[in-house]
């Protein structure tokens, strides 16, 4: 069984289980036909408990232990939870295997790209049209305050694929989370979409956890990917599993404000250019402020080796003059206390000659007793 066949198979497999999930308990006779066909298409040696299965050995016994047996499973009708715990694998395989390889692909790439329709290009001539023919800040009380058409204006740009993908590169330019700002509002109105649609409530708390994951508790560092305050991101996480369009409401509004002061900037930029040179205009120099910003770091790196090296010569300067100091003194000690001592020299006086002193009518001379 080739690739193609094996994805395609986990698919339809995950969806018409999904399809089995959704439909209501009180549409009985569906629910069971549903039930039958699944099992009757993929609980087999051919798909599930085959060699190509998305389960393993393993898991394999455990569905069929939850079914009952495998007697019961080719018999009876398969309960629910064996057709979830399937589910669960198939989606598994789908998610680990297939989804990487499908995003690999150039068909990916291509879908990627902004749909460059004649009405998005009208509309983005239009808005074009509208910033040359009235001013988008107005000056009151000393502060710029923007219009209510200024922020319809605006807001319809963020959506059209062609403006809001050369202002995400332009704003890309100014800071380093700005064109995370951007997509993250797109994604925020993709999923008040899904609730204004009445969506399954799973499908919208996935995709919080996706928005969640990739802009507010990102698992790459800086945890926190757009301009919010960590308070406003912590309140978020607190009420990640509340499925209401009001969730990222705050959030949504704080980067709108911080987008909507490039604004202005990028229509005087885009003024002069024409729509076919406007995003090579912006790579271009895209890719010079990223060059400038790495010949910056690598600078900031030269100097502060620089300055390491010079501070590790003069400890070494310091170490080296204290130890020649302290080696000159210890040979002076020592040269002290090796020296052999001086003899003294002592001058030799001649005897002087005794004189014989009277006393008395006696002769008495130094050194004998007197006698009375």
């Amino acid at each position: 069984m080739s690739c193609c066949c094996c994805c395609s198979t986990d698919l339809n497999c995950w969806l018409d289980i999904e399809s089995y999930r959704r439909t209501s308990y009180a549409e009985e006779k569906i629910r069971d036909e549903k039930a039958r066909d699944i099992q009757t298409k993929y609980l087999n040696k051919k798909y599930f408990f085959g060699p190509n299965s998305p389960a393993g050995k393993i898991t394999q016994a455990k569905v069929i232990s939850m079914a009952g047996g495998w007697g019961k499973l080719l018999d009876a009708t398969v309960p629910p939870a064996t057709l979830l715990e399937a589910q669960k694998y198939v989606r598994h395989r789908l998610e680990n295997k297939w989804l990487p390889l499908f995003l690999a692909t150039s068909r990916f790439a291509e879908r990627q790209r902004p749909e460059t329709g004649l009405d998005n290009i009208t509309e983005d001539l239009l808005i074009q049209k509208r910033k040359k023919s009235q001013a988008l800040y107005k000056l009151l009380d000393s502060k710029w305050v923007s219009s209510s058409k200024d922020i319809l204006t605006f807001r319809k740009a963020l959506v059209n694929p062609v403006t809001s993908l050369q202002f995400r590169r332009f704003v890309s330019m100014k800071g380093d989370l700005l064109e995370n700002d951007v997509l993250f509002w797109q994604e925020i109105q993709k999923y008040k979409e899904l609730c204004h649609l009445h969506s399954d409530r799973t499908l919208i708390q996935q995709k919080t956890m996706v928005i969640i994951s990739c802009f507010i508790d990102s698992p790459i560092p800086p945890g926190l990917q757009v301009d919010i305050t960590p308070d406003m991101a912590e309140r978020i996480l607190e009420r990640k599993m509340e499925a209401t369009p009001y969730l990222f409401r705050e959030a949504q509004l704080t980067v709108f404000r911080v987008l909507f002061t490039h604004w202005p900037d990028f229509g005087t930029f885009r003024s002069d250019l024409t729509k076919e040179t406007v995003l090579p205009t912006v790579e271009r120099n895209r890719q010079h402020v990223l060059r400038q910003k790495h010949k910056a770091t690598e600078v900031d790196e030269e100097e502060e080796d620089i300055g390491l090296e010079l501070s590790d010569l003069d400890v070494k300067d310091s170490l080296v003059s204290w130890t020649y100091s302290q080696y000159i003194e210890a040979l002076d000690k020592e040269e002290a206390l090796n020296k052999p001592p001086e003899e003294e020299t002592v001058e030799e006086t001649p005897d002087k000659p005794v004189v014989p002193v009277k006393k008395g009518g006696c002769n008495v001379s130094p050194g004998k007793d007197m006698v009375a």
